[in-house]
């Protein structure tokens, strides 16, 4: 069995986020309990529909790591697993570069 968002939702997997940057800089623990780093496993068709009838597609991609904020995100259990539902717009970035340290 398979979930999907609908409309311009995504499907987040949290993953852990390294308690120091690659420059040695330890990050504060309060700003990793107000935003979360996420593995993005699904997205939606898109936002609304354009006068065309077609969808505005979406930025986001499976996989991206992203970072998103607590507060705008629903918890989702399935399969015994957690999952985070937000939509494409409350994502405040893309996480590109050296990404080492995220989950598989």
């Amino acid at each position: 069995m398979e979930f999907y968002p609908i409309d311009d939702r995504v499907i987040l997997e949290k993953v852990d986020a390294p308690d120091t940057t690659s420059g040695g800089v330890i990050m504060p623990h309060i700003n990793q309990e107000i935003f979360f780093h996420g593995k993005v496993i699904a997205v939606g068709p898109g936002g609304k529909s354009l006068l065309t009838g077609e969808r505005i597609p979406m930025t986001i991609e499976k996989g991206d790591i992203v970072l998103f904020p607590q507060v705008h995100s629903k918890v989702l259990e399935f399969q015994g697993e957690e999952y985070y539902c937000i939509k494409e717009v409350e994502i405040l970035s893309i996480i590109k570069g050296d990404i080492s340290w995220q989950k598989n």
